[in-house]
């Protein structure tokens, strides 16, 4: 009798700590979405999303408005023109969408190849969060920019990368996390 209850009590503790470990180590996978699709669907749920100077997609074809020029990539993230721009060999696909002038609301979607270079790729995209931060768009529109800038954050998931600087990046996260 005295075994029993033991047993008993055990049982309820390994399903309840199995139950507690698994909603601890809930993961988020992968989206299965190419990044222009996720990009569409988080550019919808911001209704007063400030005018695209560009948006730049994999594909594109060097005549193309979506082209985007590894010299000028270099520039976007790293603050100089960079004639060899590497950085753009790592990703699978891309879809990044750039604010027209008094605006610092950017949306990075980058699909790694390799997930060894996913950090190299997220450091890429926290000097784009340094270069927007140190920038003369705060003279602009300061209450705007501190509000949107301040949250500015390199998320990860898997082989893609996010940079997200909107006005509610946990509701682009939400999109994105499907």
């Amino acid at each position: 009798m005295y075994f029993k209850k033991i047993n008993s009590i055990l049982l309820i503790f390994i399903i309840l700590s199995a139950l507690l470990f698994s909603s601890c180590s809930e993961e988020t996978s992968e989206p299965t979405e190419s990044p222009t699709d996720i990009l569409a669907k988080i550019v919808s749920n911001f209704p007063d999303i400030p005018i695209a100077k560009a948006t730049y997609f994999d594909g594109a074809d060097i005549l193309d408005l979506g082209y985007l020029d590894p010299e000028y990539a270099g520039f976007m993230y790293m603050g100089e023109y960079i004639e060899n721009f590497t950085e753009l060999d790592k990703l699978e696909s891309y879809a990044i969408r750039i604010p027209d002038g008094k605006s610092v609301f950017e949306i990075h979607i980058l699909k790694v190849r390799n997930l060894s270079d996913v950090e190299s790729i997220a450091d890429m995209c926290r000097t784009r969060v340094n270069i927007l931060k140190t920038g003369d768009i705060a003279g602009y529109d300061p209450e705007l920019f501190y509000t949107i800038i301040e949250k500015a954050e390199v998320y990860t998931v898997g082989r893609y990368v996010f940079l997200l600087s909107t006005t509610d990046n946990d509701a682009a996260k939400e999109i994105i996390n499907g």
